[in-house]
């Protein structure tokens, strides 16, 4: 049996909510899409960007004759990361970069602000910054405030540059890599002596 008809002739009432109910009643639940999405990759071994689309297409044909809640939307939103993850796949993609492209990426995932060492302070630091002294809010804010600007030279403005220079780097990169794919060259012009001999003996020849 393939995954289509796995798909088809799959019970909604068998599993998840509604499935214990008297009588039971149709639902497509987060359940049924996570095990109708593992049977397509692990039972009838399809990628998971094809199952995906399928059990997609599936809760699609099905919108209106069974009910499905909250934490069916969110798992079917999952599953279309997939699709994307595909999208990108089927992209060409330029992974062979010079030394230099390679540098200026690297320095760009050194200086990302999402990594902990690279994050912006908070007040709150500040405030508990010197334990076993008093609380100074006037202190404490003036501490906040010099932590932020070390940060902003220090962290935010070098990853500005970073950014900057891997996306230059890369553009430039991209262009020579595509430019070099062209199916065709250029066309080749003739010599223009020749065209020019031509024509002058046309135009010489009807005078």
């Amino acid at each position: 049996m393939s995954f289509a008809n796995y798909i088809e002739k799959y019970d909604r009432k068998a599993f998840g909510a509604g499935s214990d109910k008297k009588p039971a009643r149709d639902r497509f639940s987060a359940l049924d899409v996570r095990k109708m999405f593992d049977a397509g990759t692990d039972k009838y071994d399809e990628s998971k960007a094809e199952a995906a689309q399928m059990v997609l297409d599936y809760a699609d044909s099905i919108k209106g004759k069974s009910k499905m809640g909250g934490g069916t939307r969110k798992a079917l939103n999952k599953l279309k990361g997939y699709l994307k993850e595909k999208s990108n796949d089927d992209k060409p993609k330029n992974t062979d970069r010079p030394k230099e492209v390679r540098e200026d990426q690297e320095r760009f995932e050194e200086t990302r602000l999402d990594k902990p060492e690279n994050q912006m302070p908070r007040l709150e630091d500040a405030y508990a910054s010197n334990e076993g002294e008093k609380p100074n809010a006037s202190m404490a804010a003036i501490r906040g405030g010099d932590d932020l600007n070390e940060w902003y030279q220090t962290k935010f403005v070098p990853h500005l540059e970073a950014d900057a220079n891997a996306t230059t780097s890369e553009i430039g990169d991209d262009s020579r890599y595509f430019l070099d794919k062209f199916a065709f060259d250029p066309p080749k012009l003739g010599d223009v002596q020749d065209i020019f001999d031509k024509y002058k003996n046309e135009i010489e020849d009807l005078s």
